[in-house]
């Protein structure tokens, strides 16, 4: 799970960063004299940035910041470009590690229902399979609810679930055409 935000939320068209995302190249300010509102509340003089950038996909940037005018230079530029780099590659591996993770859940979910349905012609047990292993692949699921319909009473009626084990609650019953059976 990501960390929560800290600090002062920013618009990302606003001041150093809107520049720097916008241009997706890093910049220099030796001397601020209110060219940019003061976001931070640390009042900078100097400011370098750059982009968190892999290819043409700008992610983010890295920002350093001086109360001195003139506190940077090509290479204090050149420096934090390199970081930058390294940032977003270090994202970059993160995003591609997770994307992993969550193709092997799918593939060993999808793998033991499989295998479970070759094993057993129980409709019932295979359901249960089914809406036991549903939430390990898709994030922040309370509840899984296999309905079947009524054409005679026009519901879907539930007839397994995996979660909260209600059967006997109302809303698990869902009359064709509207809410989510409806769409």
């Amino acid at each position: 799970m990501p960390a929560k935000p800290r600090g002062k939320h920013i618009a990302l068209d606003f001041g150093v960063p809107g520049l720097v995302l916008d241009s997706k190249e890093p910049i220099c300010i030796v001397d601020n004299e209110d060219m940019f509102p003061d976001a931070c509340g640390c009042d900078p003089q100097s400011t370098i940035a750059a982009p968190l950038r892999l290819g043409d996909e700008v992610f983010g940037l890295i920002q350093a910041s001086h109360r001195q005018p003139h506190a940077f230079n090509k290479e204090s530029l050149q420096m934090l470009q390199s970081a930058a780099n390294w940032a977003a590659i270090a994202i970059s591996h993160a995003r591609q590690l997770q994307e992993t993770r969550m193709r092997l859940r799918e593939t060993a979910t999808l793998s033991a229902i499989n295998q479970s349905l070759n094993e057993t012609l129980d409709l019932e047990n295979a359901l249960q399979l089914i809406a036991d292993s549903t939430p390990k692949p898709i994030n922040n699921v309370d509840r899984v609810v296999i309905h079947l319909t009524d054409e005679n009473e026009q519901i879907l009626y539930p007839v397994i679930w995996s979660g909260q084990p209600h059967m006997d609650t109302p809303s698990l019953y869902l009359n064709y055409g509207e809410g989510i059976a409806g769409q």
